[in-house]
C-alpha cells in the first residue's frame, strides 16, 4: 500500500516527479487557501518534507503550478496556469519558471 500523503492547506496534487534526491517533488492547486505550491514529500511514508517555492498572481512565476520536470543539471523546469509577468496592460496566462533546489544531477 502507498502512503496517503496530504498537506496542511489540502493542496491538490497535479504534477508528481521522483527527483534525483530520492524524493516525491509535487506541484499543487491550492485554489481558495493559495495559489500553488511545489513540496518535496518522503517516498518512504508521505511525509511532508518541505515547501519548496509558493506562487501568487503578484509574482513573476504566475499561480496554479502545473507540469514540473527535472533538467540534467538537477534544475526544475516547470509552468503555471495563470498570471506571471506580462507587459502593462495585459493578462498574464501562465509562464515557463525555473527552480533550482540545489539538487544533484540526474
Amino acid at each position: 500500500m502507498f502512503p496517503e500523503y496530504r498537506t496542511p492547506d489540502f493542496g491538490v496534487p497535479v504534477g508528481f516527479l521522483l527527483a534525483s534526491d530520492g524524493n516525491f517533488w509535487i506541484t499543487e492547486d491550492n485554489e481558495g487557501f493559495s495559489m500553488g505550491d511545489i513540496v518535496k514529500v518522503s517516498p518512504l511514508d508521505g511525509t511532508l518534507l518541505h515547501t519548496e517555492a509558493t506562487f501568487s498572481p503578484s509574482g513573476a512565476t504566475g499561480a496554479f503550478p502545473w507540469a514540473l520536470i527535472q533538467a540534467k543539471d538537477g534544475t526544475f523546469w516547470g509552468t503555471t496556469l495563470a498570471y506571471g509577468a506580462a507587459s502593462s496592460g495585459h493578462f498574464g496566462a501562465g509562464v515557463i519558471f525555473q527552480l533550482n533546489a540545489g539538487l544533484p544531477p540526474r
